[in-house]
């Protein structure tokens, strides 16, 4: 049965179309994000919406890109990059575990150690050799990862190595360590904060696709160059149909696709304020020509009018003409009447 609730006069008024674009997109962060920029009239300090809204820097950072994607916020709300903050284990100075000091570790088999060590080989498909087994027991130990959180890593970065390399291929303990580096190193060292950075991956990935179809390339994963040129464009605001208008001006003034000269026609109109498609057609079609003049449509000349004849030419016309007429009459005087023509039969 419906109810009417009563509101407060104080309500923040959406209009219909952000109300269906924020149901549609399905983030609960990016709505209550955006209920919070209106509230502040657009204001935006990362530390402040952090300490308002009680989120991680990776929560917040995400329903941000969402609303970015939907258009709802401007460049001017895009969030800071994420600072790196020096992060307190180093990986130069890991210390050197012994094979003694991971015997220790697995002599109880209650031990977080061995209940992670029996997931992580279950993830991978492998039994795990000596040198992987510190590298894992380095995670835990001296990055001080909570086990649920190295498993997400594990599974997250399988993922990745089957969608750079082709389903069953596994990463090494080495690429798992380092990226475990990175993460603790941005803060991402809870189950929260692994899911909010999940999400803006997600997100990521899914703008990536899109781009790099707009490039006309399919049916493969970007490579490490045109993955920066994309994640660029992405920190830039473009949407894929402008990247896709900037391609084919590359195309036509090159004869074919080269990712730098695409580069500086969206840096040009980024440094300009320009991210949509009108916009980009817009400045596209009243730039000036080379030489710096615009094209003017040039009017037709008017018609001028026709010189006098010179009296020499006067004169060659009037004898010109009485000769014509003195050709007709003498013309005339030899056609046969028709009375003179009877009679001669």
């Amino acid at each position: 049965m419906q109810k009417l609730l009563e509101l407060h006069q104080d309500a923040v008024v959406l209009s219909p179309g952000t109300v269906d674009a924020l149901i549609a997109k399905g983030s609960g962060d990016a709505a209550l994000l955006y209920l919070y920029l209106l509230r502040h009239n657009g204001y935006y300090d990362p530390q402040e919406a952090l300490r308002d809204t009680h989120w991680e820097r990776l929560r917040l950072d995400s329903a941000l890109l969402h609303l970015r994607e939907l258009g709802l916020v401007g460049q001017e709300s895009a969030p800071p990059p994420l600072e790196v903050v020096p992060a307190v284990p180093d990986k130069e100075n890991a210390p050197e575990y012994s094979t003694a000091d991971i015997t220790e570790a697995l002599e109880q088999p209650d031990t977080e150690f061995s209940q992670l060590l029996h997931l992580v080989e279950g993830a991978l498909g492998k039994k795990l050799g000596v040198r992987d087994l510190k590298l894992l027991y380095e995670l835990l130990d001296y990055l001080a990862l909570p086990p649920d959180v190295i498993l997400m890593l594990v599974q997250w970065q399988i993922e990745c190595s089957e969608k750079k390399y082709g389903p069953g291929r596994r990463p090494s303990m080495t690429a798992i360590r380092t990226k475990a580096y990175y993460w603790k190193q941005r803060g991402i060292d809870t189950l929260d904060a692994v899911d909010a950075f999940l999400k803006q991956e997600q997100l990521m990935q899914t703008q990536i696709g899109q781009l790099l179809a707009s490039c006309r390339i399919v049916g493969r994963e970007p490579t490490d160059g045109e993955r920066q040129h994309l994640k660029q464009w992405i920190s830039w605001g473009f949407p894929p149909e402008t990247v896709a208008y900037a391609y084919d001006i590359t195309v036509t003034n090159t004869g074919r696709f080269s990712w730098s000269y695409c580069n500086k026609i969206l840096q040009n109109w980024h440094e300009k304020g320009l991210h949509t498609l009108p916009q980009a057609r817009s400045e596209r079609q009243n730039a000036p020509r080379k030489g710096g003049k615009r094209a003017v449509p040039i009017a037709p000349a008017p018609a001028q009018p026709k010189p006098e004849p010179t009296a020499e030419e006067k004169a060659r016309q009037t004898e010109q003409s009485v000769k014509q007429t003195q050709w007709i009459m003498d013309f005339l005087k030899n056609v046969p009447q028709d009375g003179a023509s009877e009679g001669t039969h």
